[in-house]
């Protein structure tokens, strides 16, 4: 039997560098926040669950962003990338088996 696969795409960046006014991950190409493509490519790509970290603060924007697809679920990162994936990690940790493949992936 195949182990199940997972998913952690880390999106809590502010985007500061890109200037956009909100975190480079809900910044929108072509009408899809590189967010939606990002965990759209993962579900794609057979991911059974995938946490996204995010922004404090930002929790209504990425619900809405990623609105409809499934087994998605958002928790804050840190204030580094380093301390947001270890908090994903620890997410999926809690609702996947051990054995799960682990995906990372930068939303943008």
């Amino acid at each position: 039997m195949a182990e199940p696969v997972v998913a952690l795409v880390v999106a809590a960046g502010s985007g500061s560098r890109l200037g956009a006014g909100l975190p480079k991950a809900l910044v929108e190409l072509g009408g899809v926040s590189l967010v939606r493509r990002s965990v759209s490519a993962m579900i794609e790509g057979g991911a059974k669950k995938v946490v996204v970290t995010i922004p404090s603060g930002t929790e209504a924007e990425f619900a809405a962003a990623l609105s409809g697809l499934p087994g998605v679920s958002c928790v804050v990162g840190g204030p580094q990338r380093q301390d947001s994936v270890r908090l994903g990690l620890k997410a999926l940790a809690r609702m996947c088996p051990a054995s799960s493949v682990v995906l990372v992936h930068d939303a943008a």
